[in-house]
């Protein structure tokens, strides 16, 4: 399946280029318009102060409870924050080595979660971290004091068998491709930031 890539990767891009296609990715749901859903509750019940966040540029930015909260009205996904319930199970990669604390950790469930969240980051001048599968050798993977787009829960892998086409989700790991393509008689090989079949 020559055509075969994660959502969001051109097919031949390089190792090297894997970082820059989290971007395109997030670029392009954002030129997208897809619709916001507004949905979701509010992920903790009050701030003793607002919460201080990274910027892209290294600075500091005050981020309200209300600004948290319109974030949230426009995503499906779950919004966390350190004093949310689920925070630290979903701050935490394989790496152990790396612990970072994202202050917001936007769990997208949709490419209308992904555009949500990256236009919250853009307008806040947020230090952004893109979390596919968390398998970030150098931790990349997780925000240390920004906010993380965190891709695990839109994980779907589906194939055209006639076409010989995976389309995977951002958060996809690799054995639900394999999964999919093995429903079908296909298989598939991998390297670190593209698939191929």
């Amino acid at each position: 399946m020559a055509g075969t890539r994660r959502s969001g990767m051109p097919a031949g891009m390089s190792a090297a280029r894997s970082h820059m296609g989290r971007r395109d990715v997030l670029r392009s749901a954002v030129k997208g318009g897809v619709a916001l859903a507004a949905a979701g509750t509010f992920p903790t019940k009050g701030f003793a102060a607002d919460l201080q966040a990274k910027t892209s540029t290294g600075g500091k930015v005050a981020l309200t409870e209300a600004a948290i909260a319109d974030l949230q009205k426009s995503m499906r996904g779950q919004v966390l924050v350190p004093s949310s319930a689920d925070y630290e199970a979903a701050r935490h990669t394989w790496n152990g080595r790396f612990d970072h604390k994202p202050t917001v950790i936007a769990r997208c469930t949709s490419a209308a979660d992904v555009q949500a969240a990256v236009q919250f980051a853009r307008a806040k001048n947020l230090q952004t971290a893109v979390r596919c599968g968390g398998h970030s050798y150098v931790g990349a993977s997780m925000s240390d004091g920004g906010i993380t787009i965190d891709l695990s829960p839109f994980n779907t892998a589906t194939v055209d068998p006639a076409a010989k086409i995976a389309r995977v989700d951002g958060g996809a790991p690799l054995g639900a491709m394999d999964k999919a393509t093995m429903a079908h008689g296909l298989a598939t090989t991998a390297e670190i930031g593209r698939a191929h079949v």
